[in-house]
Formats: structure tokens, C-alpha cells, sequence
């Protein structure tokens, strides 16, 4: 199941059809954490257009797993719009989690930081009051997000 999730994933433009399957696979708590993660990962490329609810339904929900809400995220941040802006601020502001809002804070930090030019119009996007609330960059003790870019 996990192979057949990753290969929907790769489909891209192709697995736009399955966005709904994919959503109802990453919803079914029932379902091993493995599988929920890689359905939630198989909207990696799925176009924008196909719809995303589900992956920000997913983070806010503080009774998912950890690795499902961080991932949920960061797969969701690949369609960043305003919308999606003002529901990650609200749940930062909120969050319970050291783990995901450590996460998420050090992801939209190195955003806001980042001098690569195929994420400039994302760190244009971001409002800047987003991170208006601090958490732990203990990055040996909560999960982070570190960004590098090389110029060659």
C-alpha cells in the first residue's frame, strides 16, 4: 500500500482524480500511521487545484499523531495561499505541541530567512506577523526544519 501511495505521489498532474481517495486514506484513523503518512505525502505533487482541505484539517487537529500533523503541513505549504496563511498562524498561536509547533515555527522562520530564489515568492508571501508566537529551538529535543542553499 505504501509503494502504490509513493507511485500516486510521483503521478503528479496524473493523480489529480485521487486527491479524494488520498484524503479519505490520510483521514481513516483506523489505518496504520505509516499509511495515513504516505497518503498525506502523495499530495506532494498533486496540483494545487485538486484540493488540499484535508492536509490542513490534519494539522490542526492536536489528537493526530505528531509525525502526521508535521507532515500534513509541510505537504500543504507546497500550495500556500492567504487562507492557508491565517489558518497556520491560528494554529501556531494555539498549539500544545512543542514538537509541531517547533517544527512549524523553525519551517516559516527559515522561510521569512531565505535567500534562495525559487522560494522567494513564497517568503514574499508569508505575513510577517506570522510568528508571533516563540517555541523551543532545541533542535536536539523537538523536530525542526533547516533550509540550505548552495550558490554555485
Amino acid at each position: 500500500m505504501q509503494l502504490v501511495l509513493k507511485a500516486i505521489g510521483n503521478a503528479g498532474l496524473a493523480a489529480a482524480s485521487l486527491a479524494p481517495a488520498l484524503s479519505s486514506c490520510a483521514a481513516l484513523k483506523s489505518r496504520p500511521v505509516e499509511i495515513r503518512l504516505a497518503a498525506v505525502q502523495a499530495f506532494r505533487r498533486v496540483p494545487c487545484s485538486a484540493g488540499n482541505a484535508i492536509l490542513v484539517q490534519l494539522y490542526q487537529a492536536t489528537s493526530e499523531d505528531v509525525e502526521i500533523r508535521i507532515a500534513a503541513y509541510y505537504v500543504a505549504m507546497k500550495c500556500p495561499n492567504e487562507e492557508l496563511f491565517k489558518q497556520v498562524q491560528k494554529t501556531l498561536l494555539k498549539e500544545t505541541s512543542s514538537q509541531v509547533g517547533s517544527f512549524v515555527w523553525s519551517h516559516l522562520s527559515q522561510l521569512l530567512e531565505t535567500d534562495d530564489p525559487l522560494k522567494e515568492h513564497l517568503r514574499d508571501s508569508i505575513p510577517d506577523e506570522i510568528l508571533s508566537k516563540d517555541f523551543d529551538w532545541e533542535t536536539w529535543k523537538y523536530s525542526s526544519y533547516s533550509d540550505v542553499t548552495f550558490h554555485s
